[in-house]
């Protein structure tokens, strides 16, 4: 990739004053116009810089347990953070490993290249691609936010400071965010091993939905909070204050004990996860556990079988409800093989189906459609929610009814499209008119 990952301004550990802090003084003056007094350095400071330079290679590859580095790679922390592993080689090898947000993602050791460069200050040039860091900043995936942008995170980074001989912190070039780099006190491969075990027993917001659980309360810092972990999986905390209702996202990163904090909430920086009780505890001993999701009960009423008719069909079909993600429904039997989404409003307690890309159809959409008068749409947001008709004395029946964000234009229906190429038929039937489901 040839792509420079930038070091500057340094002041190392205490190992090694002499050479290193007298290289650090000189890059954190470079940028300045002021003229240094000649007896100051016996050096240039190109000099110092080359000698910061190979001091740095032999503080990279002197660590015999490698390097992770808490990666955070977007500018704004919107995915949270990812331990990436680094163990440097000789002949300017790296064997890199990672976790992250990719459903598949190896994290298996992958070899590239780096080199250390010095131009007025200190680089880390990683010369090949690398799944394991590189992933984060590929536009070509279509990840996070999609392609074009994916995670939109760094392969370039400034060096910024050492608080001890094992603990480095680094830059963002692109994005500006301050990373912690530090010698684990096991292997690499083993940190990251560990990482993933805890992982596979902590809570994830799938694990918690499918216990009909919903948030961690307790306290942070001597403050009542619920803190609710991301539905999509990224690695973000929203913690609300109980007495004040404040929100706050808190970025953090899985270690092989719990979750590191990206900055401190309420003083707190460190959960550890107890097996024992499946909470979250803080060093100073206060405790946040599961609570029971409170809108469990009114989601569940929705689940299972429905028949589903629309106009101008001879007879009806059996549709189904099941439970995708919390709050929301996944729906079969519409046609065949098609399969699409609902969401559950706990608050009007009703569903709603929205516009949605579906599955397997190369971009085809489920797309509201106002069938009296032609117009459809697949712009995001627009749907149709149920409404129970209270006339209906056999169970329960509902109505689909446009839910008022098409501004002129009302949804009586649903159709498939494909933008570009016109009408959907690859699933049998593209047309769902005036849709009545009523609860079997």
């Amino acid at each position: 990739m040839n792509k420079n990952i930038a070091i500057g301004r340094a002041v190392l550990h205490g190992a090694r004053l002499g050479l290193l802090a007298a290289a650090g003084l000189v890059l954190g003056v470079l940028p300045s116009c002021r003229q240094e007094p000649d007896a100051i350095f016996d050096k240039s400071s190109s000099e110092r810089v080359d000698a910061l330079t190979t001091e740095l290679q032999q503080i990279l590859t002197a660590s015999s347990t490698g390097w992770v580095l808490e990666y955070f790679p977007h500018s704004q922390l919107l995915y949270g953070g990812y331990p990436v592993t680094m163990t440097f080689g000789a002949k300017n090898e790296v064997l890199m490993a990672s976790d992250a947000p990719v459903k598949g993602h190896s994290t298996d050791e992958v070899k590239s290249n780096y080199h250390l460069k010095s131009d007025k200050m200190v680089s880390l040039s990683f010369d090949t691609y690398n799944s394991a860091l590189h992933l984060f900043s590929d536009p070509d995936k279509s990840y996070g936010a999609g392609e074009g942008k994916s995670f939109e995170g760094d392969y370039e980074f400034s060096f910024v400071r050492s608080v001890s001989p094992d603990t480095l912190y680094l830059k963002g070039r692109k994005t500006g965010v301050i990373m912690r780099m530090f010698r684990p006190k096991v292997a690499a491969k083993e940190y990251l091993a560990k990482v993933l075990d805890l992982k596979s027993r902590a809570y994830t917001s799938q694990s918690m939905y499918q216990q009909h659980l919903y948030g961690l309360t307790g306290k942070l810092g001597g403050k009542s909070v619920v803190a609710y972990l991301d539905n999509e999986g990224y690695n973000i905390l929203t913690i609300e204050d109980v007495e004040t209702g404040k929100k706050t996202e808190v970025p953090y990163v899985y270690t092989p004990d719990g979750l590191q904090f990206h900055k401190e909430y309420n003083g707190v920086s460190t959960l550890l996860w107890q097996d024992a009780d499946k909470s979250y505890n803080t060093p100073a001993g206060e405790k946040l556990t599961a609570r029971p999701d409170p809108d469990y009960a009114g989601f569940a009423r929705y689940l299972g079988e429905y028949e589903l008719k629309c106009s101008g069909w001879a007879n009806g079909r059996t549709v189904t409800f099941t439970q995708s993600a919390r709050n929301q429904y996944r729906i079969t039997g519409m046609a065949s093989n098609l399969t699409i989404y609902a969401t559950y409003d706990a608050v009007k307690d009703r569903f709603e189906i929205k516009t949605q890309k579906l599955e397997g159809s190369g971009g085809a959409y489920l797309c509201v459609w106002d069938s009296k008068q032609g117009n459809l749409s697949w712009g995001n947001g627009y749907g149709m929610y149920s409404r129970r008709n209270e006339s209906y004395t056999a169970g329960d029946q509902y109505t689909l009814v446009d839910n008022g964000l098409w501004g002129t234009f009302t949804a009586y229906s649903f159709i498939l499209w494909k933008p570009g190429t016109g009408e959907y038929k690859s699933f049998g039937d593209s047309r769902f008119t005036e849709p009545v489901l009523t609860k079997k």
